[in-house]
């Protein structure tokens, strides 16, 4: 089974600092956008723009540009906001208050499957083959974990339930202080509808188990600009709000792209990755979005050694621009210049598909180059790229 929202409508769209172009010059971001669907009875006058109705649909966006803070002490800020709207599509009033929640640690995943007699009924959510946050291995819910910080974290009270595929006041639940068995959890509140039905058919809907363990922190902005924990308020519709978390060398990139699925740091590997919970209260407009834990762009790329002869290797060290994070998991690219008739390859020392051409664990990635032909005075520039304008070149001169 792939990864919650992976295969579903909200999806993670890989931004600035892994490769992609159109980025700024102030972060690396992994994020996706969602929204809830309205369900009639509009209130407003289309086209007005007036604070009119209730709250049906919530749009969250991530900017990309002078978005990223780093507050020292070892920690990012990631801003972003979300826009509230009525049926009609008219915003709120102002100080509609909206509410956030965050899971960085993915304990267990599924999806509801009447053939293994899944369910979503009242506050009980049934899943007789779940999986660990990897999303292959198989486990029981009340044997389903992760290890952050040396021990084992299981499902427990609080953690959180987010749906993917399902009624949109349903996105959200937290698990209820009720005994776990092997194939259920009890929430704190109650779903809406029964799943499946004739609306949210068999294999429709998903869910991730969770909650932050790795230390990713979200709040909202109220009406009086003060950062509060969970919660923000609404100005002309749209709601701020703020994911704080740790920068070093064992979170920036948590959650980040394809980073899940080979992220070494954490086990199981898959379980680090990172969504969002933005709703109203009572559920009315609520999505579920994928963040990552960014790391911050005009970095540095060094070459050792920057100078060669010869056939070698070379490894290339990628660190960020804010406190100079060695940034593991990164893409980087390269590309090779020659003058006369040297012929110069350059290939990945690691060639697992997967992880083929991206830093390793403390954001270093080491190559083989052969050098071969050419006469003497011949020349080639091997210029490696993490992307943004972070580049180094290693000179190479036939004797």
């Amino acid at each position: 089974m792939g990864k919650l929202f992976k295969f579903q409508a909200v999806a993670a769209a890989v931004a600035c600092g892994l490769a992609l172009s159109g980025c700024g010059n102030q972060d690396a971001f992994s994020g996706g956008n969602g929204s809830g669907a309205g369900n009639g009875g509009g209130t407003g006058v289309p086209g007005s723009g007036a604070q009119t109705g209730a709250a049906s649909s919530i749009v969250v966006s991530y900017p990309i540009t002078n978005t990223l803070t780093n507050l020292g002490h070892g920690f990012y800020r990631r801003t972003g906001s979300a826009i509230v709207t009525d049926e009609d599509g008219n915003i709120v009033p102002d100080g509609t208050q909206v509410f956030f929640k965050i899971i960085d640690s993915v304990k267990a995943e599924g999806t509801i499957d009447t053939a293994d007699g899944d369910s979503l009924s009242s506050k009980t959510l049934t899943d007789t083959t779940p999986t660990l946050g990897d999303g292959t291995t198989a486990t029981t819910m009340d044997m389903a974990y992760v290890v952050r910080n040396s021990g084992y974290r299981f499902i427990e009270p609080e953690d959180q339930v987010f749906l993917s595929g399902g009624y949109k006041g349903d996105l959200e639940r937290a698990v209820s202080s009720t005994t776990l068995t092997a194939s259920t959890v009890t929430v704190k509140d109650a779903y809406s509808t029964a799943y499946p039905n004739a609306t949210y058919a068999t294999g429709a809907t998903s869910f991730v188990i969770g909650a932050s363990h790795i230390g990713a922190e979200v709040a909202g902005v109220d009406a009086d600009g003060v950062l509060t924990t969970g919660v923000g308020s609404t100005i002309d519709g749209i709601a701020k709000f703020a994911i704080t978390y740790p920068a070093n060398v064992d979170t920036v990139m948590v959650g980040c792209g394809s980073v899940p699925t080979i992220d070494t740091r954490y086990t199981p590997i898959g379980s680090a990755d990172v969504y969002m919970a933005a709703y109203v209260s009572g559920n009315r407009a609520a999505t579920i979005t994928q963040p990552c834990f960014g790391y911050m762009l005009g970095g540095t790329l060094e070459t050792f050694p920057s100078a060669m002869s010869s056939s070698g290797t070379v490894t290339v060290v990628f660190r960020d621009g804010g406190d100079t994070i060695p940034v593991s998991f990164a893409p980087i690219g390269f590309s090779v210049e020659t003058t006369g008739t040297v012929a110069v390859t350059v290939a990945d020392t690691d060639v697992a598909p997967a992880t083929t051409n991206k830093t390793k664990y403390g954001g270093s990635i080491t190559y083989n180059v052969t050098v071969a032909g050419g006469a003497s005075g011949d020349t080639a520039t091997i210029t490696f790229d993490a992307g943004n304008g972070t580049s180094a070149e290693v000179a190479i001169t036939v004797p």
